[in-house]
């Protein structure tokens, strides 16, 4: 192999974990979701037929590259090989071979504890190379694990969701400081149709407004599958998709089966999208979370959803439309309920029900009671639903409102060079006929109850 062909490979390694080694404050807990996100991938692997990158690889890169910088990322790179006396290579085989589970990490504090072998003599990646000689590493003996290709036999079947951590815009809130937007996005998983929008916070309001906002363009998934953020493993969520019929399938910790196709997508977002936006930026086009999401919109349209994907060799929109199941459209009323907060309250001798500080007057015969109690999140100084026994009695009025929304439930849509002169995202909102505008889901339940069953996009969006 010659140098060229190294430092390639080692430029590769590094594109993968350069979003990590350039930050310089994060804790343990932020670099491994880093780490896994990025072993979510799929990625074009100079001289390499794998798509994929395993955490442990990645885990072996970042040390690497502490160790030796850029260099210490090249093929066969050994940093002054130091020569390990053959009885601790032995010792550690028969720790191995004695319990077989023993992790190497183990193996190696067991010799350094109990005195064996002198502190950090052994290296991880030494005696894992000693363990594949003698046929003893972990995926040699382990018992092979058969996998059925993941995928979706129709739309509808399987709608994958996931967060994008992208660009930076100037912060409403503070002058002269930039934010991080973050892109809430959703895939169907058979015809790869995508939707999404950018928040300044990745939280649970910013995916229940996209997720609304595709029920009621597409409809109701059979599945969703997400991963294992905090958003997507509430409990809120759970009730929600229960709510709908929709089941909730979360990755398997370091089997992330499927997750490529939409980390494909965030691939062209970085590729086709930001780099355009970014230079809108620079001209002070984008300013504001609204300018790019009003951008983001015509790229998804005339852009993402009409190009031919290289894996169905058919374009997103025109194979969703061309399915023949069919789909489950729910009401919005039936959305809205669906996504109302659930508690369980017991109600004042006077007939008072607290929510977050808020106080609600109910029926009197409840007094004394514990009662389900339904609301929205956003807006506490609606009524509330109040049932008991299993049986719904009379919303409960507001009486002293003093918060308006549950803590950390703010509304989504509430957060406050040399040039060519030729911008693609220009000229895609451009050709779009009529500019698809955002609008929050309470302005779409202000609408005539006649028009719930909506199939045009553009009235609600």
């Amino acid at each position: 192999m010659d140098q060229k062909t190294k430092e390639e490979i080692a430029q590769f390694r590094y594109s993968l974990i350069g979003p990590i080694v350039s930050r310089v404050s994060l804790n343990h807990g932020e670099k491994y979701e880093m780490l896994r996100r990025i072993s979510e991938g799929e990625y074009d692997i100079p001289y390499s037929s794998r798509k994929t990158v395993s955490l442990r690889t990645l885990e072996r890169y970042l040390k690497l590259y502490e160790e030796g910088n850029l260099k210490a990322l090249e093929p066969g790179f050994r940093q002054r090989a130091q020569k390990i006396p053959t009885e601790y290579i032995e010792k550690a085989i028969n720790l191995r071979r004695e319990n077989r589970h023993r992790s190497i990490e183990v193996i190696i504090k067991m010799l350094e504890k109990s005195g064996e072998v002198p502190v950090g003599v052994l290296k991880n990646s030494t005696v894992y190379d000693h363990f594949v000689k003698h046929g003893i590493a972990r995926k040699q003996i382990a018992p092979k694990e058969s996998y059925r290709k993941f995928g979706a036999s129709y739309r509808g079947e399987i709608l994958q969701g996931d967060v994008h951590h992208t660009m930076y815009l100037p912060d409403p809130e503070r002058e002269g400081y930039k934010r991080q937007v973050y892109l809430f996005a959703w895939l169907d998983d058979y015809t790869r149709l995508l939707y999404g929008e950018f928040y300044f916070a990745e939280n649970l309001p910013a995916l229940e407004n996209t997720l609304k906002k595709w029920i009621i363009m597409y409809g109701l998934a059979e599945n969703i599958y997400a991963d294992n953020g905090s958003a997507y493993s509430s409990h809120h969520l759970k009730n929600v998709c229960g709510r709908l019929s929709m089941n909730l399938i979360h990755t398997r910790p370091y089997k992330p089966q499927g997750r490529g196709k939409i980390e494909k997508a965030f691939q062209l977002v970085e590729s086709s999208f930001k780099s355009e936006a970014l230079l809108l930026v620079n001209e002070g086009k984008i300013k504001t979370l609204e300018d790019l999401n009003s951008y983001f919109r015509p790229w998804l349209d005339k852009f993402y959803n009409q190009r031919i994907h290289s894996s169905t060799k058919q374009k997103p929109m025109a194979m969703w439309e061309s399915g023949t199941n069919e789909l489950r459209k729910p009401t919005l009323n039936e959305i809205y309920e669906a996504f109302l907060y659930e508690e369980e309250k017991s109600v004042s001798k006077t007939g008072i029900i607290r929510v977050e500080t808020n106080e609600y007057e109910t029926e009197s015969f409840l007094a004394g009671k514990r009662v389900q109690v339904k609301y929205d999140p956003y807006d506490l100084s609606k009524e509330i639903q109040v049932h008991f026994e299993g049986k719904r009695y009379e919303n409960a009025v507001p009486a002293v409102v003093r918060r308006h929304h549950k803590k950390n439930f703010v509304a989504a849509n509430e957060e406050a060079s040399l040039t060519t002169g030729i911008n693609h995202l220009e000229l895609l909102k451009n050709e779009s006929l009529k500019e698809i505008r955002g609008m929050s889901f309470a302005v779409a339940m202000n609408k005539k109850e006649g028009g719930n069953k909506y199939n045009d996009r553009e009235e609600l969006l």
